[in-house]
């Protein structure tokens, strides 16, 4: 995903930064990604700790892309911990060549620990957050998931979920994902990853949807578009995006 001597780009987006309802944060860390933010349209109907408990980032080197969202529940405190942990070690996971199985559990451990660190050092809240990273080398993703958050390759019109079944994940989270999934992919596929509060407020058939939305345009646009839909149909909940298009082998 880039040459061996390209630089290591990456964005971040914390919901602490980005508490207004009715506003969109975009990103584009790098070539063919971007990322959106949103604390949503209306207040949660349940009450959350935080004005915004999402967060989102990006990053794309020599060693390939990467990708994580993740919804904080009870407080952002677990969310921010996980996502600002992967973006404090871009350098490191696609600096360098690996594959995208051991890449993305790499990061998933970086994350965990970031949080654990971090819920160890407040009180004990119950706070938690659910979580998916996507890895991209060689042409393959590897994705991991806990909790409620996804993540769908697009190719044209059809789409396949990549994301999982885990418990949420707080201070005593494992060290090692439940499951890693794995799929090859081509150019001009499209990787999305999206909190609930984004897939929940685009109805049954959101998957359909969100190839509608972003299964074409600029990668930003496309993020910001996923937010914006479900900002229209109301959004009640904190909305996280990320998306990647597969321009070449």
């Amino acid at each position: 995903m880039g040459s061996a001597d390209a630089p290591v780009t990456s964005g971040l987006l914390l919901g602490s930064e980005h508490p207004v309802l009715g506003t969109v944060a975009v990103d584009h860390p790098a070539e063919s990604v971007g990322i959106a933010l949103s604390a949503g349209r209306f207040p949660k109907k349940e009450p959350a700790f935080e004005p915004n408990e999402d967060a989102v980032m990006a990053a794309a080197g020599p060693g390939g892309s990467l990708l994580a969202v993740a919804d904080g529940h009870f407080g952002a405190t677990a969310a921010a911990a996980a996502i600002a942990s992967l973006h404090g070690a871009a350098a490191n996971l696609v600096g360098r060549h690996r594959p995208a199985g051991e890449l993305v559990v790499t990061a998933y451990e970086i994350a965990v620990e970031g949080l654990r660190a971090a819920l160890a050092r407040g009180p004990a809240t119950g706070a938690r957050t659910a979580l998916t990273i996507a890895a991209v080398a060689d042409m393959t993703v590897a994705a991991v998931t806990a909790g409620d958050t996804a993540a769908v390759r697009l190719r044209g019109r059809r789409h396949r979920l990549l994301s999982g079944v885990a418990p949420f994940l707080d201070r005593e989270a494992p060290m090692r994902p439940a499951a890693v999934v794995e799929a090859r992919l081509q150019p001009d596929d499209r990787l999305v990853l999206l909190s609930d509060g984004v897939y929940g407020y685009l109805g049954r058939a959101w998957r359909r949807r969100v190839t509608a939305i972003a299964g074409h345009g600029d990668a930003p646009v496309a993020a910001r578009g996923l937010v914006e839909r479900a900002c229209a149909a109301g959004a009640g909940d904190h909305l996280s995006t990320a998306v990647l298009v597969l321009k070449s082998l």
